[in-house]
């Protein structure tokens, strides 16, 4: 009897032996399996991401940190050579100066047209996701194709404060060409005003808007009434790289005399498409 139970012990034994071997080998497979998991994000350049030579599952890569041009809120216009593209980025203006060396993951949008959205940031074996952006501000980029480039040109400098009457109203609806200044300064109208909404100001700080100034001659203003978060990504663009305005606008309406003496504004007016480098920018 004695034997039997040694003999049955050492088969106990042996299947626990098993058993463990068995778990071991699985965990070991697991591990394997967890670490054979490919990376979605497809290195590649930000020429090839954007212009679709290279296809990656979800459109999801991986680029070296660009060259970033300008960056205001959480939209960066970064640049690949001649090449510009929009990159939406939480925090992109303080951001972008410490991405240098380190690589992004970004996803390929299409709608309303191509530009990359950042996922993570990779620093080395470090990752670090990123939060996502709601309602990103994107400038409009408008096909060229269909826009009216053969509108005249005008020199906002013929057109002063103390300009009369009737030659102004000779300008109203009218759309021209034109290179101006775009500044941002107080508002010089209430903010009940039908013609635009000023920004809204901190608490003992002037309500500011945009105002265009002749390239040659800063008597010449107009208040850009139709200023969205768009149109003034792009301002802000323009006024940070000390560029002027090339662009199309229409005169909507001029103020009347006694305001365009005292504030020196000749009237509103609307833009409608801003030039800057290969693009063409829309409100």
């Amino acid at each position: 009897m004695p034997c039997k139970r040694r003999h049955g012990l050492r088969i106990v034994g042996s299947l626990a032996l098993l058993l463990l071997v068995a778990l071991v080998a699985a965990g070991c497979a697991s591990n394997k399996k967890t670490k054979e998991v490919k990376d979605p994000y497809l290195h590649a350049t930000l020429r090839a991401v954007t212009r679709g030579t290279v296809l990656s599952k979800g459109f999801l890569f991986e680029i070296d940190a660009p060259e970033f041009v300008y960056a205001h809120g959480n939209t960066a216009l970064i640049r690949d050579k001649n090449l510009l593209e929009v990159l939406v980025l939480p925090d992109a203006e303080n951001r972008a100066p410490t991405l240098a060396g380190k690589k992004l993951g970004v996803q390929k949008a299409f709608s309303p047209f191509v530009y990359l959205i950042a996922k993570q940031i990779r620093d080395g074996t470090t990752v670090t996701p990123l939060d996502s952006v709601p309602d990103p501000v994107l400038p409009k980029v408008l096909n060229e194709k269909e826009l009216n480039l053969e509108i005249p040109g005008f020199d906002l400098k013929k057109l002063t404060w103390d300009t009369d009457s009737k030659t102004l109203l000779d300008r109203v609806d009218s759309q021209f060409q034109t290179v101006a200044r775009a500044v941002q300064r107080p508002d010089v109208e209430p903010p009940d005003s039908t013609v635009a909404a000023a920004q809204t100001a901190p608490p003992g700080e002037p309500r500011l808007a945009w105002f265009l100034t002749s390239a040659a001659a800063s008597e010449s203003a107009f208040k850009v009434a139709n200023v969205t978060p768009e149109l003034d990504w792009v301002l802000h663009l323009l006024q940070a790289e000390n560029l002027p305005l090339i662009g199309a606008m229409t005169l909507t309406d001029p103020l009347p005399v006694k305001m365009r003496q005292k504030t020196k504004v000749v009237g509103h007016v609307q833009i409608g498409w801003v030039k800057y480098a290969n693009r063409y920018l829309g409100t």
